[in-house]
């Protein structure tokens, strides 16, 4: 430990046995910090590559958004989303849909609405909704992205909704391998008479045949958001017809999943963008620490220094908006 400690001390701190010249400051040190930052970049970039080409991503990634979204709700103090297999089972065909058909939307291109799926699913709401996202290299952009759009974000926030599944199926893009990702929020509808029920597809299991539902929905999101022109009806409706579930589902019907938090190393794993600004985040300490170090100690070339570890961290901080800028694809979401 004094060892490292008496190495720490050359390499940062300004003191007679390094002729008050830091070695970070001299351009060894200045060549090895730019080695580091750009060579995180560059292994930044290869995660992405090797994300996208296994299996972690669709595995990990709904359970690691289903934590985003609760973590959201609980910071603005709205109760937790449960993961109900239904609705899981609901994104999952809306996913596989879009992929197989070609499309990017709420509506198909025949109208089948996304509470097609969630009928499909078996699935009485009395409240749901629906988030798309696709064309991302990190999963944390997702929900940045939904949090970034007042529509999106009121659906993550909204209080009417109590159960949620998502799913991410890979596809193609505009000529780009990506996921697509669906998320759906609900609220069980408590038990109705059979002629007031959402109703069901008629046809067999496969059959993409739109669902006669849209009579009794309206939508539960109406503000007009500038610069968002999202269809307010595809993205939450309430069924008019239908009381909303009070009792307790997960005891009553025992269907309910508290989804397992997502271990550090997995939201790691899909999350390159944040993994660099932690590796970032853990350099600029470094800086921060002999810039308070160099402003301590009294010597000649302590102003020039200050300029120095400045430059740095301005370059550090230039480095990683450039990366999320230029070097990241743009989430598109619906």
């Amino acid at each position: 430990m004094k060892r490292i400690a008496r190495h720490t001390r050359k390499i940062l701190i300004p003191h007679k046995s390094n002729n008050y010249r830091p070695y970070l400051l001299r351009s060894v040190g200045v060549a090895a910090f730019l080695f580091f930052v750009l060579g995180a970049m560059f292994l930044s970039q290869i995660h992405v590559a090797i994300l996208k080409g296994s299996d972690l991503l669709a595995s990990v990634l709904p359970s690691f958004l289903v934590d985003l979204a609760n973590a959201d709700r609980s910071a603005n103090n709205v109760g937790t989303l449960k993961v109900n297999p239904k609705l899981v089972f609901a994104a999952e065909e809306k996913a596989k849909d879009m992929v197989s058909r070609g499309y990017f939307a709420h509506n198909s291109p025949d109208g089948v609405t996304p509470w097609h799926w969630i009928a499909k699913a078996e699935y009485d709401f009395a409240y749901a909704g629906e988030n798309l996202a696709v064309n991302f290299d990190d999963s944390a952009l997702v929900n940045d992205a939904w949090m970034n759009s007042p529509s999106h974000r009121t659906n993550i926030l909204n209080g009417k909704f109590t159960e949620i599944g998502i799913a991410a199926i890979e596809g193609e893009y505009k000529g780009r391998k990506t996921m697509f990702v669906v998320q759906m929020f609900g609220t069980p509808a408590a038990p109705r008479a059979l002629s007031s029920a959402v109703l069901t597809p008629d046809g067999e299991a496969g059959d993409v045949k739109p669902v006669e539902v849209e009579k009794n929905l309206k939508p539960i999101i109406t503000s007009s958001v500038l610069g968002e022109s999202v269809d307010q009806t595809f993205l939450a409706v309430e069924d008019v017809n239908a009381e909303p579930m009070t009792t307790n589902r997960a005891q009553d019907e025992k269907i309910l999943e508290e989804a397992p938090p997502v271990g550090l190393s997995d939201s790691l794993a899909v999350s390159p963008t944040r993994l660099l600004g932690y590796v970032y985040l853990a350099i600029g300490a470094v800086l921060v620490f002999a810039f308070l170090a160099i402003l301590l100690v009294s010597h000649d070339r302590r102003k020039r220094h200050l300029i120095y570890i400045s430059l740095l961290l301005i370059m550090l901080v230039s480095v990683y908006f450039i990366y999320r800028g230029l070097l990241l694809s743009d989430v598109v979401i619906k």
